[in-house]
């Protein structure tokens, strides 16, 4: 009697765990801290960030339709209003080749052709309004990849492309200059200093100037005559970095221009309206709720909003003057959900009602 008792809370500790840490599903609706968000269509919450009471305009929080499958450490992009959603690990561990595509027009989604082959943390970048899935992760032993493939949303099917000049999986990617730059990510074993660049036009690959800090599961962006890489880990979680490194157009070399707030990897990065978002991020504890942004006028990292659920692994994407947060682990580790955020900035509401 006492086995079956034990066998019996035992098996009720695994699906509460599973429920509660991998789903991230709040079982005993205890949380206080628990934000639940109507639909972005209808209406949206503000929520007013500490220290700004006396502002007139402050970010906005909201949802979207929940992502059908949920994943964590995704690769997202967008070709006009619809956001694609693709790769990633599932609750079951289970590396994933699915593409889902969310319209941000009409609040819905649809499932569209999958990956070639399973991945995650797969670079996915839009160029000339064609989807590119640039190495990745294989498995759960996170061997790297070098294939990548291309997406016309016209025909609705992947092409495989020339591959990667050394397999890769965590990195980052940008258009810049009329061609993708991809930028660190691991490497075999290890964290990588790489830079490769990518003509779609002539789909063939060329080196760029090797990172000055080696990283991975950071941010990289394009900004006007230059290139930023951002956070990211140089090692395990317990290595996560807030530097940030500066590719000038011209130079032959890196260099270090400062430091994000806070040290971060596995995070969203979207570039909007001229300025650089980071949003969640992983640490060896905890998923993160907090949100920074780089403004290149003042050269300096900005906290905001924080997330109304904190998050890894997610897609960050800016469509229509939002920008929408989807899928990620509300836990360290394997962890996935199917949430989907919506962020308006100040700035954006402030410059919409001034219309």
């Amino acid at each position: 009697m006492k086995k079956i008792l034990l066998l019996i809370l035992l098996a009720f500790g695994i699906v509460w765990f599973y429920f509660w840490y991998v789903r991230g599903v709040n079982i005993l609706l205890k949380d206080a801290e628990e934000v639940y968000l109507p639909p972005y269509t209808s209406f949206a919450v503000r929520l007013q960030p500490e220290g700004t009471e006396d502002q007139q305009f402050s970010d906005i929080w909201s949802s979207g339709l929940a992502m059908p499958t949920p994943r964590v450490d995704v690769g997202a992009a967008n070709v006009g209003d619809i956001i694609y959603v693709a790769g990633g690990i599932d609750s079951f561990a289970k590396v994933r080749n699915t593409v889902e595509a969310f319209d941000t027009s009409k609040n819905s989604w649809m499932t569209v052709a999958p990956l070639p082959q399973p991945l995650f943390h797969v670079a996915l970048v839009t160029f000339d309004d064609k989807l590119y899935a640039i190495g990745g992760l294989d498995g759960l032993s996170q061997t790297p990849v070098d294939t990548v493939y291309m997406f016309n949303s016209e025909v609705g099917s992947w092409e495989a492309r020339a591959p990667l000049p050394s397999a890769v999986g965590g990195a980052a990617a940008v258009v810049y200059d009329g061609k993708i730059h991809v930028l660190g990510g691991r490497v075999g074993s290890g964290i990588g200093d790489i830079h490769y660049i990518y003509d779609p036009e002539a789909n063939g690959w060329s080196y760029g100037e090797g990172l000055m800090s080696p990283r991975a599961f950071h941010g990289a962006a394009a900004l006007e005559g230059r290139i930023i890489v951002f956070g990211g880990r140089s090692g395990s979680l317990a290595d996560n970095m807030r530097t940030v490194d500066e590719l000038v157009e011209g130079a032959t070399n890196w260099e270090s221009v400062g430091f994000m707030n806070s040290r971060r990897s596995s995070f969203g990065t979207v570039i909007f309206d001229g300025r650089v978002y980071a949003f969640g991020g992983e640490t060896t504890t905890a998923a993160m709720d907090s949100v920074e942004m780089y403004d290149p006028a003042s050269d300096a990292w900005t906290d905001l909003t924080p997330m109304p659920t904190g998050r890894h692994g997610v897609g960050a994407v800016a469509v229509g003057g939002r920008i929408f947060v989807i899928g990620g682990g509300r836990h360290a580790g394997i962890s996935v959900s199917d949430i989907n955020e919506v962020f308006w900035p100040a700035a954006e509401f402030a410059k919409e009602e001034g219309e």
